[in-house]
């Protein structure tokens, strides 16, 4: 299997776990449609900074060629907190 494939995999997954975490430690509301919109954000951060960390070639490739690169799970994580956190701010103020 490609090694992006499974990076993109990682980034979603933690994108979605952080994004459903992040929101039910800052939110009252919890219904369905609202937990969504935070799995979502999150796995946009993910995205976002697991390709921000691949564009920027911070780290070297054969650090990113390994099956589950740890900085690049670290930076996913990071990008979906402030996603997270950035949606549920625009969400809040409607």
């Amino acid at each position: 299997m490609n090694t992006l494939l499974i990076n993109l995999i990682v980034w979603g997954v933690i994108g979605a776990v952080v994004g459903l975490t992040v929101g039910r430690m800052f939110r009252r509301e919890q219904t369905p449609i609202v937990m969504v919109y935070d799995v979502v954000a999150g796995i946009i951060g993910g995205f976002a900074g697991g390709a921000l960390l691949r564009l920027l070639s911070v780290i070297g490739d054969a650090e990113l060629s390994t099956v589950l690169s740890l900085p690049s799970a670290a930076v996913a994580l990071v990008g979906a907190v402030v996603v997270a956190e950035m949606a549920d701010m625009i969400w809040s103020n409607r």
